[in-house]
């Protein structure tokens, strides 16, 4: 049926200082693009006409959409969302035609020239491509929203109010009434506004992290055994994300760039999870190794023999109190994702141990604050691009829709996410659908010049998971 109840929607006024950092350094350099993107194959062309108004009337639903990043007079001071009173559905869509007989791989090639293009600044940063000329008079869709609106759990909810559960038109969706873009404050209104603001947030993190230090002292007086334990913890914590941080990945993926080469894995869903009970560990663990048995198997090709990678991994915390915020709820880990394992069953293994000590740590509750604080000191977010770029793989895994989707009549057939590199060699992000999943790998060819070499790694790389259960 068509979406007739309105999702709930909440977003903040400013950026928080993580989607600040992502904005920021996409501006120092293009290779730190942040982009989400989804490429849609439908089992036919929709009525343009149809999904044009439903993008209108999403838009509306979720005022968000309208509203372009603007930075204030204090640039420490993360950018806020203010209204953009020129906006025009028009300057968001455009088509594509794709190359060749309009075959999967066609379409993707046409998502490369869609997702490589960097936002308009000044407008509200997000695109929908219609990609036309498909096999069979199909057509795809791409669709395109900068990673400081939201994470991945929160892109997919977003791109969910453009669907259908029945192959029928939308009709007339649940429009919340507007009352109007708000006046644009003055110039001394923001430089208050951002005084107000930083002094605010400033005692925020001193009222949520000095208890912890208060909390430690009396710990230290009461117990010094147990706090001596707390503080091995936390330095142990420390000094393993600054190892994971400094020591050297692959030998062969070290240059970076602002270019783009997309590819698409599907598997099942089924076998995932059969290869995941099979040795203790979950979905999430099962994809990780594939993709690390097949990076094992891309640098024995180039005759390199790392024992590890340097592996980002962001870890959702949302929650039901939570599911309506729409901010980037996700703290990133750096995982020495094991190369050297060649059975899949003991690397399913380790990595399950691997995943569930880096979510135990006890810097990690502390760690955005950390942060927060860290990227209003100048040059700060130089250091963190360094950082960033020393990333070898980023590995992402998003629940998705368990039922089919339609749109203006239209079956979606694959939902194909990518996840932006940040900085990093590749994105590889899992989203299930519908009892499938689509895989989609996002590669510098910079860092990866034969990409469909690594490509067919992957693919023989879950397929051995697969292969490992009875």
């Amino acid at each position: 049926m068509p979406l007739e109840e309105p999702a709930e929607f909440r977003f903040g006024d400013r950026m928080t200082d993580v989607e600040a950092m992502m904005w920021r350094l996409e501006g120092l350099d293009p290779m730190f693009r942040t982009t989400m993107t989804m490429v849609v194959a439908l089992d036919g062309a929709p009525d343009r006409a149809a999904v044009v108004d439903r993008l209108d009337l999403v838009s509306q639903r979720i005022p968000r959409l309208r509203d372009r990043v603007v930075a204030g007079p204090l640039e420490m001071v993360p950018p806020r969302w203010e209204p953009d009173h020129e906006f025009d559905i028009r300057h968001h869509l455009r088509s594509v035609v794709a190359p060749g007989a309009g075959t999967g791989a066609d379409l993707l090639l046409a998502a490369e020239s869609v997702a490589a293009e960097p936002f308009d600044r000044e407008r509200p940063p997000w695109q929908v491509a219609f990609v036309e000329g498909l096999a069979n008079g199909c057509e795809g869709l791409v669709l395109k929203l900068h990673h400081s609106y939201t994470d991945g759990l929160g892109g997919v909810k977003l791109a969910l109010e453009l669907f259908d559960l029945e192959p029928r038109p939308p009709g007339a969706a649940w429009i919340e009434p507007r009352s109007g873009p708000a006046p644009l404050p003055s110039l001394i209104g923001r430089l208050a506004e951002d005084l107000a603001f930083e002094a605010q947030h400033t005692a925020g993190v001193l009222g949520r992290v000095l208890p912890w230090a208060v909390t430690a002292l009396r710990s230290a007086v009461h117990d010094p055994d147990a706090a001596a334990r707390s503080t091995f913890e936390v330095a142990r914590s420390l000094r393993d994300q600054a190892e994971q941080a400094g020591r050297p990945g692959s030998p062969i993926m070290t240059r970076r760039s602002a270019g783009m080469r997309l590819a698409a894995i599907d598997l099942p869903l089924s076998g995932l999870r059969h290869a995941a009970r099979h040795a203790g560990g979950t979905v999430n663990d099962a994809f990780l190794a594939g993709l690390l048995g097949g990076l094992r198997a891309y640098h024995d090709k180039h005759g390199s023999a790392p024992s590890t990678l340097r592996v980002g991994m962001p870890i959702s915390k949302r929650s039901d109190d939570t599911s309506a915020e729409m901010h980037n709820q996700v703290e990133a880990v750096l995982l020495r994702g094991p190369l050297r394992l060649a059975d899949p069953v003991e690397r399913i293994r380790l990595l399950h141990e691997m995943v569930g000590h880096a979510r135990s740590q006890p810097l990690l509750a502390l760690l955005d604050e950390v942060t927060g604080l860290g990227v209003r000191v100048p040059g700060v977010q130089h250091v963190l691009a360094r950082m960033v770029r020393s990333i070898d793989v980023v590995a992402s895994n998003v629940p998705g829709p368990p039922l089919d989707l339609y749109l203006a009549g239209c079956r979606l057939d694959r939902m194909i996410p990518f996840g932006p590199r940040g900085g990093a060699g590749l994105n590889v992000t899992l989203l299930s659908y519908c009892g499938a999943v689509q895989v989609g790998v996002n590669m510098d060819p910079a860092a990866i010049p034969d990409t469909a070499v690594l490509t067919d790694c992957l693919e023989a790389g879950f397929e051995e998971v697969l292969e490992c259960a009875p």
